[in-house]
């Protein structure tokens, strides 16, 4: 199987607006969006084979997409501005710099409490003893 063009297009936007950990991606966005069209639709599930069989879902996508695309590009805009020629990151002294400095990812904060988290979500009838026996 291909994994480029529709196939990867799919793969990557089943990724974003029906991810398998509900903590992340963009499903409720996803279906807020059309609920508000007066749709009620959740986006198909892309991570078996049978997504083929939700083709007739795929066309609302385009617009979905492109209003997703639009408000990223402004949000970007309006994230980045501190990084231009004479922004307060390039402004700032190495000192400043190193203040502010923090770890890229959460990793610290997701050990145990995200290890946890992910568990209870497999086994939610486990007690916090059992889980830390």
């Amino acid at each position: 199987m291909t994994t480029r063009g529709g196939v990867k297009a799919a793969s990557i936007a089943g990724a974003i607006f029906n991810h398998k950990d509900n903590k992340k991606g963009q499903q409720d966005v996803y279906r807020f969006w059309f609920e508000e069209a007066g749709i009620p639709l959740a986006f198909p599930d892309t991570s078996n084979i049978h997504y083929g069989t939700h083709c007739i879902e795929l066309p609302h996508l385009a617009d979905v997409f492109v209003a997703f695309l639009k408000g990223a590009s402004a949000t970007w805009d309006r994230f980045t501005s501190e990084f231009v020629p004479g922004g307060i990151i390039d402004e700032a002294t190495d000192l400043e710099k190193d203040l502010a400095w923090m770890p890229a990812t959460n990793d610290l904060n997701e050990g145990a409490l995200g290890s946890y988290r992910v568990f209870m979500c497999y086994k939610p009838r486990t007690t916090l003893h059992k889980f830390n026996a």
